[in-house]
């Protein structure tokens, strides 16, 4: 669980020296695209949780560093169909299997929908390709 990190591992004016952490290696892939492609609309997915306490502290970390990089978090766990034993039954090793594809596709669809709200301002500032 040290491998998590935390903000005080980040920084922002110089990417290279962040921690070797997720926080500092997500921050850094995070100020590197925004850097490269500063119009670009970022957004930060959690993992798929099976409701493993490791699990549940990247988590966690995924809200936040999206929260301190200034970019979208999909929450996906306020969508119904990804708390749902549909789903959860049929991750293998944590990871979604082909066949649920569609589902998924709907699912973020609806995530990304109701997210948009809480990010209006940031959705704002894109101005396309």
């Amino acid at each position: 669980m040290s491998y998590i990190g935390s903000a005080s591992g980040v920084n922002h004016s110089d990417p290279t020296q962040n921690a070797n952490t997720y926080w500092g290696n997500m921050c850094r892939i995070i100020d590197t695209l925004k850097g490269a492609s500063p119009e670009s609309m970022i957004v930060v997915i959690p993992i798929w949780l099976n409701d493993s306490s490791t699990q549940r502290a990247f988590y966690t970390a995924a809200q936040g560093i999206a929260q301190e990089c200034g970019v979208m978090f999909f929450d996906i766990y306020k969508e119904p169909y990804f708390n749902s034993t549909t789903f959860k039954g049929k991750l293998v090793n944590s990871h979604p299997t082909v066949y649920m594809d569609s589902a998924i596709a709907k699912g973020m669809r609806d995530v990304f929908a109701r997210t948009a709200v809480d990010y209006d301002t940031y959705l704002r500032t894109y101005i396309g390709f």
